[in-house]
């Protein structure tokens, strides 16, 4: 799927990867990894494996990444009920959870005078005007 303003005719080029079973196996030891550094957010263990099922779910081939298919897809179709009750009813607690991901992203990614920008003003439509922070700009047909 491109995005809106990206086209078939387009120099664009997606990348291809070549990924083996190896490379999930891999994946899926390191999403547990990941699941580990938020298992003192939950005050049950029901909730928090529920958690890491619903995580799985999300990287799965499923087109709705709603709760019922996912229950389904990873565990069949009994759990359902229990993964609803994880979104809906379980005691997390946010302000940690919050902490523990932005601590990892800061050790991942923060330099202490660092800054992490997005830019998606790279291809402009002609004569589009722009404002973020400051006064607005004009923009004719530039190509980063």
């Amino acid at each position: 799927m491109l995005a809106s303003y990206q086209h078939a005719n387009h120099l664009y080029t997606i990348p291809t990867f070549q990924i083996n079973h190896h490379h999930v196996k891999e994946f899926v030891t390191e999403l547990g990894t990941f699941h580990q550094a938020f298992a003192d957010c939950f005050v049950r263990p029901e909730p928090r494996t529920q958690f890491y099922h619903y995580m799985v779910g999300q990287f799965s081939h499923l087109e709705r990444k709603s709760i019922e298919p996912i229950a389904v897809n990873v565990l069949g179709k009994e759990p359902v009920r229990a993964m609803q009750r994880m979104v809906s009813d379980a005691v997390w607690d946010v302000p940690k959870l919050l902490g523990t991901y932005h601590s990892m992203v800061g050790n991942e990614l923060g330099e202490p005078d660092g800054v992490l920008m997005f830019d998606e003003s790279r291809i402009c439509q002609k004569r589009r005007l722009f404002s973020w922070c400051g006064p607005p700009i004009l923009w004719d047909n530039r190509q980063g």
